[in-house]
């Protein structure tokens, strides 16, 4: 919700918050990320996701 918002601080907050983070959560992040402009973080984001598996 508050990354379709653009709000992506905040949805960063929840994020980093939640102790097991399934792939709806990951793909949530990725994609707010890059709809918002933030590509760099997007593919970071990725990256992280892929290394947790």
């Amino acid at each position: 919700m508050y990354a379709k918002c653009g709000d992506l601080s905040l949805s960063r907050n929840f994020f980093n918050i939640m102790s097991a983070k399934d792939v709806v959560a990951w793909s949530t992040m990725i994609f707010a990320n890059g709809m918002h402009g933030n590509g760099k973080e997007a593919l970071f984001l990725f990256e992280k996701m892929l290394l947790s598996i």
